[in-house]
């Protein structure tokens, strides 16, 4: 105990040694490359969204979530199937979002959040997008892990998200993982 907490006070003072935390990461099915979420409040070294290449070096910084205050965490990030768009889960002025940036550019291009705050970064998972790139995949529950909903979202192909476009696919089950796939 006294060995983990002492990692555990060196990680959360800067300058942030000690083992490492990603939240959420992902490897490009064409170039190799790497998209890796690593944030952590009250730690400067941990600042967002870093892409590297597929060896893991050649890190940069994506999307810097430092510099806006109104970021509260973040996980699960995934690149579109051409790699031109990653889509990641995160927490921004204390609502859950889905989020679509620009993977050249960092531009953001489209975000929906869920409107209750007691949707959190815990109950809302994002599984992925579809092998086209025309949907995300996610799930999320309010109450109960039992009460799990996998829904997808359309994404247009300017990577803005259509809300009207929401299908449930599945409802009141527990939900611990998702993917799509092609059937055929």
């Amino acid at each position: 105990v006294g060995s983990e907490m002492c990692i555990r006070d060196s990680y959360l003072t800067p300058p942030c040694v000690g083992i490492a935390y990603i939240d959420g990461f992902d490897v490009g099915r064409q170039t190799g490359r790497l998209a890796v979420l690593d944030y952590q409040e009250g730690c400067y070294t941990n600042q967002g969204l870093y892409i590297a290449d597929k060896d893991g070096n050649n890190k940069v910084l994506f999307l810097d979530m430092k510099k806006d205050p109104n970021w509260c965490g973040v996980q699960d990030v995934f690149w579109s199937p051409d790699e031109k768009m990653l889509a990641l889960k995160g927490c921004y002025g204390w609502y859950t979002y889905l989020l679509v940036y620009d993977a050249m550019s960092g531009r953001a291009l489209g975000s929906i959040y869920f409107k209750d705050q007691k949707y959190t970064l815990y109950n809302v998972t994002l599984h992925g997008w579809s092998p086209g790139g025309e949907w995300l995949l996610y799930s999320h529950y309010l109450n109960q892990p039992a009460e799990g909903v996998l829904s997808k979202i359309k994404v247009n192909t300017n990577g803005s998200i259509d809300p009207n476009s929401i299908q449930d696919v599945l409802q009141n089950v527990t939900i611990c993982g998702a993917t799509w796939g092609l059937l055929g």
